[in-house]
């Protein structure tokens, strides 16, 4: 079968930086982020936006407190507008885009382009090349239960980080103590550092993120 090449994403602040990302690769944009804006705003969030791939295609989260996004379509006659606020998710549209914000002392404004790319047509199909593709981290079976279920807080229409409940209550539905809860939630997250993921606080926030996108759920 023939193996359909996945958008690209170029992000560029307007300043001087831009960032070329493959499927596959994450980006967070913050004053700790991996792409840095406001470096000396303090009332910049340190993570104030991810990036990532989904087989759906690329998707943004607002992982803010209190810094709402706006996405508008740079296309000639687009006329997409995205409101996200803090803890909500959506997909960016093909094209360019512009992403603004403003926090206390600045305002912001950067450039995002996802690719658009025709289909291909059949193609020679390679089995290890399919399988390396599909290579996921390995969990024990708790992990599993765990992100499943971190997953299940954002798997309907709508859902944002506000749905996902404390620790207590975590640890309550899948029958652990909120100790026990806590300990597996650092080691999972100690794992998924290790393997390249950039993740930000709470703890459980990032997990149930990490889950839903890549359909733990």
């Amino acid at each position: 079968m023939p193996v359909q090449p996945r958008p690209r994403l170029h992000i560029d602040d307007l300043v001087g930086n831009s960032l070329l990302l493959q499927a596959g690769e994450e980006l967070v944009v913050g004053r700790s982020g991996n792409l840095v804006i406001g470096r000396h705003d303090l009332s910049m969030h340190r993570t104030l936006f991810q990036l990532w791939y989904s087989e759906q295609g690329w998707m943004m989260s607002n992982v803010g407190r209190h810094i709402p996004l706006r996405i508008d379509a740079l296309n000639k006659g687009g006329s997409t507008h995205i409101e996200l606020g803090p803890g909500a998710v959506t997909f960016l549209p093909l094209g360019k885009s512009s992403i603004t914000c403003e926090s206390k002392e600045e305002k912001y404004e950067l450039h995002v382009q996802v690719e658009k790319l025709a289909k291909v047509g059949p193609s020679r199909y390679s089995p290890a090349s399919d399988q390396l593709t599909r290579e996921r981290s390995v969990f024990t079976a708790e992990q599993e239960d765990l992100l499943r279920l971190l997953a299940g807080y954002l798997g309907s229409p709508g859902a944002t980080n506000a749905n996902i409940p404390p620790v207590k209550e975590i640890a309550g539905q899948l029958g652990w103590t909120e100790k026990k809860t806590n300990q597996k939630i650092d080691r999972l997250v100690h794992k998924l550092e290790g393997e390249g993921e950039a993740p930000f606080r709470p703890f459980r926030i990032f997990l149930a993120q990490y889950a839903h996108r890549h359909a733990l759920g």
